[in-house]
């Protein structure tokens, strides 16, 4: 699941998609949580509390990504559909993750503005624009710039047997990173490699 790069594009969604999406952006109120999923700083909104012509028109992109069956959700599920934003210029993803993005797949989609992501792990930064699908590598250390108007629909997958029988508690948890999960695994810490540390 780890794979070498901060972020990488694997489709795009049809332009009518989001525009769709975008014609209720006056019912798009994303609020602090606790949740980081581009970062400390995100705002989210849970799929929840959209209002059902929200939600379908989120649920009608998250079917389009399941429909291009992309080898990384093979047997997957969408897990979590939320809509996130960066009120501030610069977020951070910091290890441990929970325990979801270390068995499943994020993938995100912006809706305006753009974001490019950074992690010191590696050499180039990936910039996300608007309509093009990304998945984000949520299991490195990384970092955020985005435009004051960025706004991104996101789907977290999961297998869909875990998502069945995993405990919720057990996907929420933090989880070291494994010394095999680094690009340099010289960088890992000892005290990741304990017999105890679960994978």
């Amino acid at each position: 699941m780890f794979f070498k790069n901060p972020a990488e594009q694997v489709g795009t969604v049809p332009k009518y998609m989001i525009s769709d999406l975008m014609a209720y952006r006056y019912a798009i109120a994303p609020a602090s949580d606790p949740r980081a999923v581009l970062g400390k700083s995100n705002e989210i909104m849970t799929f929840g509390k959209m209002s059902s012509d929200l939600q379908k028109t989120v649920g009608q992109i998250g079917g389009y990504i399941l429909s291009q069956q992309f080898p990384i959700l093979k047997e997957m599920v969408t897990y979590e559909s939320l809509i996130v934003s960066l009120p501030s210029s610069y977020s951070e993803i910091q290890m441990p993750t929970r325990y979801l993005c270390r068995v499943g797949e994020l993938l995100m989609i912006p809706l305006r503005g753009n974001v490019t992501m950074y992690s010191r792990e590696f050499d180039s930064p990936v910039t996300m624009t608007e309509g093009n699908i990304y998945r984000i590598n949520n299991r490195v250390d990384s970092s955020f710039n985005s435009s004051p108007d960025f706004l991104a629909v996101c789907f977290n997958y999961l297998d869909f047997d875990l998502k069945r029988y995993l405990m919720l508690h057990d996907i929420m948890s933090p989880f070291a990173r494994r010394e095999d999960e680094y690009a340099d695994p010289s960088q890992a810490q000892p005290s990741l490699e304990a017999p105890d540390n679960a994978y």
